[in-house]
C-alpha cells in the first residue's frame, strides 16, 4: 500500500528553530532551516513515503477562528528560544525567523515535496483535508506533528508520528485490525466462552462496548489473568510480543 506523509511545516520549523543552535558563516542563526531539513530526512527514512506534503499555515489563518473564539490559541505559551537565540532582541528575533522560513521554502522547491499554503486556512484544516482526499483514499496517512489536535484525525489508515515523544499513534480500530484480532483472539481459542463473548462483541457492539463486556468478565474471572499468561507464555517465540500487549490491554 502506498504511503502519504504529510508535514505540519510550522510545527517542524518552531521545534528545531527553538533548540538547533547552527550558526551561518556571518553568525546569524539558521537553526529552523537546517533542523527542518534534517528532520525531513529522518522521517522520510522512517516511513519511506510515496508522496510528501508540507502543510503551512496560510496568512491570517487562524482569522476565522478567531472570530468566532476571542480565546482561541490564547492559552499556548510562548515560543521559548534556546541562548543563541537570546542573544537577539525581539524585534531580530522576527526578522531572523521570517528570513530562516523563506529561504527554507525556496530549498524545499527544489525538493520532491508537495508545499501548500492558502490563505486564511491553517494548517490543520489543510492536512484534515489532503486526509479525507479521494486520491489518498487507499492509501496510508502519516501526521508528522507534536500538535495534540491531530488525534482526532485518527482512523483506519490515518496515523500520527509525535517527534517529541517519540511515538507513533494509531486509532483503537486500526489497533484491533492489527494486533487485538489477528493475534489475540487466536490466544484466546481455548477459552471458548471468552472467544464466543468477544467475537459477539466486536461484531454487535460499538468498540467502547467491546472493551466494557471485555473487562466486566475479566472482572468476574479473575483466575483469567493467570491461565492468559501461561498461554501467552507458550507462544513467546513465536510472538514475542503479544504478552506485552495482551496483558497491558487487559489491565
Amino acid at each position: 500500500m502506498k504511503k502519504l506523509m504529510i508535514i505540519d511545516g510550522l510545527n517542524m520549523f518552531l521545534r528545531n528553530y527553538i533548540v538547533n543552535p547552527a550558526l551561518a558563516p556571518t553568525g546569524h542563526p539558521i537553526g529552523g532551516c537546517i533542523g527542518f531539513l534534517k528532520s525531513l530526512q529522518k522521517v522520510c527514512g522512517m516511513f519511506t513515503p510515496d508522496e510528501i506534503i508540507i502543510a503551512w499555515d496560510g496568512h491570517s489563518g487562524s482569522s476565522k477562528r478567531k472570530q468566532m473564539n476571542k480565546d482561541y490559541k490564547a492559552g499556548r505559551k510562548p515560543v521559548r528560544f534556546n541562548r543563541r537565540m537570546v542573544e537577539l532582541n525581539e524585534s531580530e528575533q522576527i526578522i531572523n525567523k521570517a528570513e530562516q522560513y523563506v529561504k527554507l521554502v525556496e530549498y524545499l522547491n527544489e525538493t520532491p515535496t508537495i508545499q501548500i499554503v492558502v490563505d486564511y486556512v491553517e494548517a490543520d484544516d489543510i492536512i484534515a483535508y489532503a486526509c479525507g482526499h479521494d486520491k489518498y483514499r487507499e492509501w496510508d496517512k502519516y501526521i508528522i506533528s507534536s500538535d495534540r489536535d491531530f488525534f482526532q484525525l485518527l482512523g483506519d489508515g490515518v496515523y500520527l508520528y509525535r517527534p517529541i515523544q517519540k511515538k507513533l499513534w494509531i486509532s483503537l480500530v486500526s489497533w484491533l485490525n492489527m494486533v487485538f484480532i489477528p493475534i489475540i483472539l487466536p490466544l484466546l481459542e481455548p477459552l471458548q466462552e471468552i472467544s464466543q463473548i468477544t467475537y459477539q462483541a466486536y461484531l454487535g457492539l460499538g468498540l467502547k462496548q467491546l472493551k466494557i463486556v471485555f473487562l466486566l468478565w475479566v472482572t468476574k474471572r479473575y483466575k483469567l489473568l493467570s491461565r492468559l499468561q501461561n498461554i501467552a507464555e507458550t507462544w513467546t517465540n513465536r510472538l514475542s510480543f503479544t504478552q506485552t500487549y495482551l496483558l497491558g490491554w487487559i489491565l
